[in-house]
């Protein structure tokens, strides 16, 4: 089977129209473009940021829990005690963390496979 042929480069270039002439006088100063060692100075601002948002976060941690001293009485199925207002919070929060996560990988999981199936041929289908 023969290929096909190409158009011809050489015609297509004459039925362009021609390039407008170049300006006059000295050429604009160019503006000066990403330099090669750029992405690294980027990672490592990003670093210092996460590093400063941490910082932040630990000094409002430390504040909440000198604030939060209080003991308050706690009960949780059979359990029962006291411990300081500030760590009951925290043990919450910590458990609703791991709740909305294991909920999130679930989905993301199931989202995965889904994705996965579809791909396949329909003769690979169960």
């Amino acid at each position: 089977m023969p290929f096909p042929r190409r158009p011809d480069r050489h015609r297509a270039q004459q039925d362009r129209p021609p390039d407008p002439p170049a300006p006059q006088g000295p050429a604009p100063a160019a503006e000066p473009g990403p330099r090669a060692d750029s992405a690294p100075q980027a990672r490592a601002g990003a670093v210092w940021a996460a590093i400063g948002a941490l910082v932040l976060l630990a000094a409002l941690l430390i504040v909440f829990l000198i604030s939060n001293t209080a003991r308050v009485e706690v009960s949780f199925l059979a359990l029962r005690g006291e411990l300081p207002l500030a760590i009951a919070l925290l043990i919450a929060m910590i458990a609703g963390i791991v709740v909305a996560l294991t909920g999130a990988a679930t989905r993301l999981t199931l989202a995965q496979h889904r994705r996965r199936r579809e791909q396949r041929p329909p003769a690979d289908r169960p």
